[in-house]
């Protein structure tokens, strides 16, 4: 038996997404992460690290970053109480970033193996 799940607008599948994926993604992250509190994030604003180079998630057209990742954070910016700036860098600095407190949040996708074990 299949089920499906009926999204009203391409919104509430990419919020759904999201939230799946910050699901994943946190577990790797808690006890290394030097997260900022709210306060400082109101103040100073979001910092997203992101990378430009994984179709169809994240990727640079005409010179504007672009795809599902890039669309997830502008629909944040319409939400949010607070700026979100984005940086763009390299896989290999995304998560490094993150568990230093250089970035507050990493949007990307990963495809898991056994050698993203060993990055994570």
């Amino acid at each position: 038996m299949m089920y499906s799940i009926a999204y009203p607008n391409s919104l509430s599948r990419r919020l759904m997404l999201g939230s799946m994926a910050r699901a994943v993604c946190m577990p790797m992250l808690i006890g290394n992460a030097k997260a900022a509190g709210l306060e400082e994030i109101k103040k100073r604003g979001l910092i997203v690290a992101t990378e430009d180079d994984f179709r169809p998630f994240e990727f640079v057209k005409d010179g504007k970053p672009t795809g599902f990742d890039n669309e997830l954070i502008e629909d944040m910016r319409k939400a949010a109480p607070f700026e979100i700036k984005q940086e763009i860098l390299p896989w290999t600095g995304i998560l490094a970033g993150v568990s230093t407190g250089k970035y507050d949040v990493a949007i990307t996708a990963v495809i898991h193996h056994q050698g993203t074990q060993a990055v994570a």
